[in-house]
């Protein structure tokens, strides 16, 4: 089973970020949609699960095991 998300209906951010959150969907998991700028990017932080990254462009740097 999928669902369709319409963009009017995504949670967008003012950042050009788009938030999925799964447990509402019935899936453990959660998708962020980011676009930013060069040295744009989240501060160091940890999740108590895995973070998975695709990088269509550019570069990306991430600092693992804090």
């Amino acid at each position: 089973m999928f669902h369709v998300i319409p963009r009017a209906e995504q949670d967008q951010r003012p950042n050009r970020t788009i938030l999925f959150e799964g447990a509402q969907y019935g899936t453990p998991i959660s998708l962020f949609l980011i676009d930013n700028e060069p040295g744009q990017g989240p501060a160091l932080h940890t999740h108590p699960y895995s973070e998975t990254w695709i990088v269509r462009s550019g570069h990306a740097q991430f600092t693992v095991g804090l």
